[in-house]
């Protein structure tokens, strides 16, 4: 029920005017209870793309806050993809098949007549390092000795991997005729052939295949 107040003043000779009525006053039940906060605040989590997470915090109050949630301030609808949830003090948000765009920071605000909390975390989205390159180069390559294969490599990965740089590996033909055979990383290119074996530097990736050439007798 609203109210209104007017207030006049009086003495011996009589009663003043009226003052202009105040403004509605609502006459509410007292508010009992506990303003929200917060047991337990939202981890900073990092996630595998793809994969399913629950962002869960534990919030206090009486009567039972009101809860949302925010991406980078934004308020986050339900849809598909994102689901809330609140019982027993604890407030949780799920994301299924995690992508790179939900990388952020995640907010719960609890409010209730009695007050407003919030807690935040930040969401890290990580994914497994890749390598891309043309189908060409799985086939057999057939190189001369001494010639120098290039390939260009497309790299994937939350976060960008960082690359110590070019491979090279040292292949090899004896003299029993033995396969080319991958090693490890040599300082350098061998820059002739020694009286036993003929060499050459290049790139090697899983995957790929060498054929080995004789060597040429001039």
């Amino acid at each position: 029920m609203d109210y209104e107040f007017h207030v006049a003043a009086e003495n011996k000779a009589g009663v003043g005017p009226w003052s202009p009525p105040s403004a509605p006053i609502t006459a509410r039940e007292p508010i009992v209870g506990e303003a929200p906060s917060v047991l337990e605040g939202l981890p900073d989590l990092a996630v595998i793309e793809g994969d399913t997470t629950v962002l869960e915090c534990k919030i206090s109050g009486e009567p039972a806050p009101v809860i949302k949630w925010f991406k980078d301030n934004r308020e986050i609808v339900e849809d598909k993809r994102h689901e809330t949830f609140c019982q027993d003090f604890v407030a949780s948000l799920t994301i299924r098949d995690v992508k790179d765009k939900d990388a952020g920071t995640y907010k719960c605000e609890a409010s209730n007549d009695l007050g407003t909390v919030t807690t935040s975390g930040l969401l890290e989205i990580q994914a497994p390092p890749t390598l891309d390159f043309d189908n060409k180069f799985k086939d057999v390559i057939t190189l001369h000795v001494d010639a120098t294969l290039k390939i260009p490599v497309k790299v994937g990965g939350i976060p960008v991997p960082r690359s110590p740089g070019p491979t090279k590996t040292r292949l090899s033909e004896r003299e029993d005729g033995s396969q080319w055979t991958p090693r490890r990383r040599a300082p350098r290119c061998p820059s002739r052939r020694s009286p036993d074996r003929t060499m050459a530097c290049m790139t090697w990736l899983p995957g790929m295949k060498w054929e080995k050439l004789q060597p040429s007798l001039t």
